[in-house]
């Protein structure tokens, strides 16, 4: 490889141009588009932040300090 700079710059690009095209192929194979829906009320996202035996409140405690 003569110049790694511009080795670097192309592998970059071919990166990108792969991504691209996976991204275009999933979104061709989807299926019907479904609305966002919100969970219903009775559902705490928030209750495995206080639960002692789950990582996660373990995680908020250690990152909180």
């Amino acid at each position: 490889i003569a110049d790694r700079a511009t080795a670097i710059a192309y592998a970059v690009e071919a990166i990108r141009l792969v991504d691209h095209y996976h991204f275009r192929a999933i979104l061709q194979s989807a299926t019907n588009e479904q609305p966002l829906m919100l969970q219903p009320n009775n559902v705490n996202w928030w209750a495995p932040y206080y639960d002692l035996t789950n990582i996660k409140y373990h995680d908020r405690t250690l990152f909180s300090r």
